[in-house]
C-alpha cells in the first residue's frame, strides 16, 4: 500500500512517521501480484476506527486483481489507485492504516476488532502485529497535527504525482 496525502494540486507520498493535518486528502494505490479481497482500515489515538476501502455499506472486503491494471473486478480503480478519498479529521495524534489482503473474502468487522485489540495499549508496538491470519498485510503510520497542511513533511517532489480531480510506507506491492 502507498498512500499520498493531496498538497494543493499534487500528491504527495508520505512515508511512515510523516506529518500529515486535519483536512488533508489521503489516496491509495495498490498493487497484489496474486490479487485477493482488501480492506484498508484505519484508527485514531481516540481509538475510533473506520474503514478507508472499500467504501461501500456491506462491509465485505473487496475483490482485487492481480493485473494492476485492471485492479477491481467492478471497476473502482485504474492502474491500482483506488477510486476513494479519505479526508483526516481534526483530531490530533497518530493516524495507523492497515491494508490487509487475503485469498479469500473477509468482513472489515473482524479487521476493526483485530486493530483495535492491537493498539489498546498506549505502549502500541509498531509495526503491528498481524492482525487476521493466514493474510498480508502493510501498515503506515502518520502524526497528525492541527492545522494548514504546507510545512508538513512527505516525500521528495520527485515522488509528487499530479492530482487527477478524484475523491503507504512500502512499495505498494502486497
Amino acid at each position: 500500500m502507498e498512500v499520498f496525502v493531496r498538497d494543493r494540486d499534487a500528491l504527495l507520498r508520505a512515508r511512515s512517521g510523516a506529518e500529515v493535518s486535519s483536512g488533508d486528502q489521503l489516496r491509495f494505490r495498490v498493487r497484489a501480484p496474486q490479487g485477493g479481497h482488501l480492506v484498508i482500515a484505519g484508527i485514531d489515538d481516540t481509538r475510533v476506527g473506520y474503514r478507508c476501502f472499500p467504501d461501500d455499506l456491506a462491509g465485505m472486503s473487496a475483490p482485487l486483481a492481480a493485473d494492476t491494471r485492471q485492479p477491481f473486478a467492478d471497476g473502482r480503480g485504474v492502474f491500482g489507485w483506488l477510486d476513494v478519498e479519505v479526508l483526516l479529521d481534526d483530531t490530533p495524534g497518530h493516524e495507523r492504516l492497515v491494508a490487509v489482503l487475503c485469498a479469500e473474502p473477509f468482513r472489515y468487522d473482524g479487521v476493526a476488532a483485530s486493530l483495535l485489540a492491537a493498539t489498546a495499549s498506549e505502549a502500541t508496538t509498531w509495526p503491528l502485529p498481524r492482525l487476521l491470519p493466514s493474510c498480508s498485510q502493510h501498515a503506515l503510520l502518520l502524526s497528525k497535527r492541527e492545522g494548514s497542511s504546507s510545512e508538513r513533511a512527505v516525500a521528495p517532489s520527485s515522488e509528487s504525482v499530479k492530482a487527477r480531480g478524484r475523491r503507504g510506507d512500502g512499495s505498494g506491492d502486497f
